[in-house]
């Protein structure tokens, strides 16, 4: 199902928007990972989350949505989203050097990060 090789290829990125409450119009947008099976079709996280955590791959999984969520955000015009939101596993936590690696994926893709949003 899940071949490490092809991640790539087989994480895709869709956005959930998050309309604020004062106004009504789009503030910020969550990432949201599906994965597409070549055999199976679309994978919805219920499908894939339980195994890749146990195996470790959702490190690498979240490393490909972050990666193509910082490519995304170029192609999103200037002062549109105040944020985007991006859930991460646990087991990212687990990692010592989450923060580290986060930076270096978010400044690998060009992007600065932001503290918060407000």
């Amino acid at each position: 199902m899940l071949v490490r090789a092809n991640l790539p290829e087989q994480v895709q990125v869709s956005f959930q928007p998050i309309n604020k409450v004062e106004t009504g119009r789009l503030g910020a947008a969550e990432a949201l990972m599906r994965i597409q099976d070549k055999h199976l079709g679309l994978l919805q996280p219920s499908d894939v989350n339980t195994l890749a955590e146990l195996t470790f791959l959702i490190l690498h999984l979240s490393h490909n949505l972050l990666t193509k969520v910082c490519q995304m955000v170029r192609q999103i015009p200037e002062d549109t989203l105040e944020c985007i939101a991006v859930n991460l596993s646990g087991k990212y936590f687990e990692a010592k050097t989450i923060g580290e690696t986060l930076i270096e994926i978010i400044k690998g893709e060009g992007e600065q990060p932001k503290e918060d949003w407000g």
